[in-house]
């Protein structure tokens, strides 16, 4: 079931409580107090929230490891890069600088998780996950700019 799903029942439980308390009068045996309608809505909306508070979580832990290895590929390049022939240097260059804006877009997406809320959820999951493909890609694409001597040794 998905995150939205489980918000979108949250959201019809609550309306659906608070029309019942709004439809009977005090007097009324199973009236549904203000009371009652505040814990329901809030277990509603914990229930709600802790799915996408979970896979954010994840989500971030799983980016920021991404980015580390990044950092490593990177310094491994950057050190290559001043032993590297001229020949070897061109393609590592290349492959250098998109792992760098790779890891710069990666970084600004992970940054971006804290501060988006559940209507943006699903659209920022997708960014960061669309960044973390374009870093791998960048990332193979250094190993493979790599001189031989490096990528076996």
């Amino acid at each position: 079931m998905s995150t939205r799903t489980v918000l979108d029942m949250g959201v019809i439980v609550t309306l659906g409580l608070a029309l019942l308390g709004c439809e009977r009068s005090a007097n009324e045996p199973g009236d549904v107090s203000s009371e009652d309608l505040r814990e329901e809505s809030r277990g509603a909306f914990e229930a709600a929230s802790a799915s996408p508070a979970l896979e954010r979580r994840s989500l971030e832990s799983r980016a920021q490891q991404v980015l580390q290895d990044a950092d490593l590929t990177i310094e491994e390049a950057r050190q290559t890069l001043g032993r590297a022939s001229a020949d070897d240097r061109a393609p590592l260059e290349a492959a250098l600088d998109r792992a760098q804006s790779a890891r710069e877009a990666l970084r600004a997406e992970v940054e971006g998780l804290e501060h988006a809320g559940l209507e943006e959820w699903t659209a920022t999951k997708q960014r960061v996950s669309d960044a973390m493909l374009e870093m791998a890609e960048a990332r193979r694409r250094v190993a493979a700019a790599m001189p031989e001597e490096q990528t076996t040794g």
